[in-house]
């Protein structure tokens, strides 16, 4: 909200199951002046309908996605939540057409490369507020968090080259100078957090069970043997080879 009030962009990275998907409900719920655009995988289009019914029923949420998902125009102008998926955003144009109130990208590692054509797409976008939604902003590389910034926050970071070639090296001080930038736009709990652990439910594990056909075991049990075989025949190389080497599988000697 602080965000938003002051016109920024930013990075919802707080860490899986603190409930970033309701932040975000609870957040349009008050302030839904014009349409959200939430883009996120495949998978997670039809959890975003049921938890949107579900914690804000009050919403207008409607699905654009699939071969009969009509306009995108009709869709934003009879919903307050509109969820695509990355793969059309990147291929269907007139989502670039529509002036969104706000656009959530969810699971946002996914327009991590800045190449690609949904980062591009993303970027391309016109809206009022962004909002990037992600557990893991930079776990696996630093260009990650320069790719998600430049869709939330545009010009915030340096350019691109500048950017890897200033923080490349870990300097101490630069990376320090990186953290206090994007701290205000940037909000990060993990479970571990003082205060967080004691206000979250019991864990509930849930088995489901998948029965495999007659074909799939017959499959597995293929692979299996034939994974088998061939660990077999390694142990046997190796095995020769080490009695090869004049007694060196000794005690001590190379072959060990």
């Amino acid at each position: 909200s602080w965000l938003a009030d002051n016109q920024a962009g930013g990075i919802l990275a707080d860490d899986m199951g603190l409930g970033k998907t309701l932040q975000v409900l609870t957040w349009i719920q008050a302030d839904h002046a014009g349409p959200t655009l939430v883009v996120c995988p495949v998978t997670l289009v039809d959890p975003w309908v049921r938890q949107a019914a579900e914690f804000t029923p009050g919403l207008r949420v409607r699905a654009f996605h699939g071969s009969a998902r009509g306009s995108v125009a009709e869709s934003a102008a009879g919903a307050d939540v509109v969820v695509t998926t990355y793969g059309l955003l990147a291929r269907d144009e007139s989502l670039a057409q529509v002036q969104w109130h706000r656009v959530v990208l969810d699971e946002a590692q996914a327009i991590k490369n800045p190449d690609t054509r949904a980062a591009r797409a993303a970027r391309a976008l016109t809206a009022r507020h962004r909002l990037v939604v992600t557990g893991t902003p930079v776990e696996n590389h630093l260009g990650d968090l320069w790719s998600l910034m430049a869709f939330a926050q545009p010009g915030l970071l340096p350019r691109r080259k500048q950017f890897a070639t200033r923080y490349a090296s870990g300097d101490p001080a630069e990376m320090a100078r990186l953290r206090a930038v994007v701290a205000p736009f940037l909000l990060r709990r993990v479970k571990t957090d003082p205060g967080i652990l004691p206000d979250l439910p019991d864990r509930q594990v849930i088995r489901a069970d998948c029965t495999l056909t007659r074909e799939q075991v017959g499959a597995y049990e293929a692979v299996v043997a034939d994974m088998m075989g061939a660990l077999e025949e390694l142990r046997q190389a190796a095995a020769s080879g080490g009695a090869g080497d004049g007694g060196g599988g000794g005690p001590g000697g190379d072959g060990a």
